[in-house]
């Protein structure tokens, strides 16, 4: 169903090559100025890199919140409900903290067991009830009316890619897939090659010029009808210059000791929150009161 969304033109697919440096300063436009509009998922290839985001979007009073894989399932199901009701509008997630919690994959497997052996469909049975039982995956679990996707880092695989895009453009709803690629990357140029060769294409635009059109086949005097995806995108960095002195200034708080402090911040809250642990603070106070003060004690950035 997906391959069929982004062949009818549900999912738009952009790329933006840019300096590493530069990607906060085009979060930051690109969310102020309304050129990303609605419920976002931005994906980052490590935890720490969720932590640094939510931080530097937090000083601009910008809500988020990091789908974190070592939070207790029980936890990232609220945070996921949470963002599907609507109480925040960005979510941070890497490949790992998603996929503990999506069922897509599961489903995909299904569908492949018709060629196995009965052997097969037996150990696939297996490794699927222990994953449910890690993760107490419940089927129907999903990131509903996602607007787009930002991968704040570009993933390392096509594989990544396609199920990082998924989450966007479901049931004939429109989407948009934007990458941040380094450009001082040549691994990320790599990847980029690999995605653009497993993504559908798409017809090009009758508004697309001669020009561009004979650059896409390849040759000068030769019209290509279709464009890979993702596609680049038109867009200026010097455009947005003038807006670099106060992303970067802001940057600047959010510090490796702010990231390490918020991670622990967050997983003693969800001790306290935590039922199983609920009997031993009831029968030892002074330990509920120890963690209740070090929570309080956790504000590490001046907005």
């Amino acid at each position: 169903q997906e391959e069929m969304d982004r062949s009818a033109g549900h999912l738009t697919q952009f790329y933006l090559s840019l300096p590493k440096k530069d990607k906060n300063l085009v979060i930051y436009v690109f969310l102020k100025l309304g050129l990303l509009k609605g419920k976002g998922i931005f994906f980052v290839n490590s935890t720490d890199g969720g932590y640094k985001l939510k931080l530097f979007l937090e000083q601009f009073h910008i809500r988020s919140s990091v789908l974190n894989a070592e939070l207790p399932f029980r936890s990232r199901l609220n945070i996921i409900e949470q963002f599907n009701v609507g109480n925040f509008d960005y979510l941070i997630a890497t490949d790992e903290s998603a996929d503990a919690v999506d069922t897509d994959d599961e489903e995909n497997d299904s569908d492949d067991d018709d060629e196995d052996d009965e052997d097969d469909k037996q150990q696939k049975s297996k490794r699927h009830k222990k994953k449910d039982a890690d993760y107490g995956v419940s089927r129907g679990l999903d990131f509903r009316h996602v607007s787009f996707v930002l991968n704040v880092d570009f993933p390392p695989s096509a594989r990544s890619y396609a199920h990082r895009v998924g989450r966007t453009a479901r049931g004939g709803a429109k989407g948009v897939a934007l990458s941040l690629v380094e450009a001082e990357s040549a691994e990320q140029q790599e990847v980029l090659a690999a995605v653009q060769e497993d993504q559908p294409k798409i017809p090009i635009s009758g508004a697309v010029t001669e020009t561009f059109q004979a650059v896409a086949a390849g040759q000068v005097g030769v019209q290509a009808t279709e464009q890979s995806q993702p596609s680049p995108l038109d867009f200026n960095l010097q455009e947005i210059e003038g807006f670099r002195y106060r992303v970067e200034d802001v940057a600047r708080a959010v510090t490796r000791t702010a990231i390490r402090e918020t991670r622990a911040a967050e997983l003693r809250a969800e001790i306290l929150n935590s039922d199983r642990l609920q009997g031993h603070f009831e029968e030892n106070p002074a330990d509920l009161q120890l963690l209740r003060h070090d929570r309080l004690a956790t504000h590490v950035c001046k907005v």
